[in-house]
């Protein structure tokens, strides 16, 4: 049960990083990117995440 709300919290926090961290860099000056790849990009880091998670679950439970 603690592993479904660690799981929560984690891909919340990942989400408002990626939020807070575009707004960031688009308020610098210099070579911008495009707004789609950094979405990409975390998009897989949450499978990575998840991926992650299901096997520490999958250790704990054997």
């Amino acid at each position: 049960i603690k592993l479904k709300y660690i799981s929560l919290a984690i891909l919340v926090v990942q989400n408002a990083s990626l939020i807070l961290s575009i707004r960031y860099v688009r308020t610098l000056p210099g070579d911008r990117f495009f707004t789609t790849s950094a979405v990409v990009m975390a998009e897989v880091l949450k499978v990575l995440t998840c991926l992650l998670i299901i096997l520490f679950q999958r250790k704990d439970s054997s």
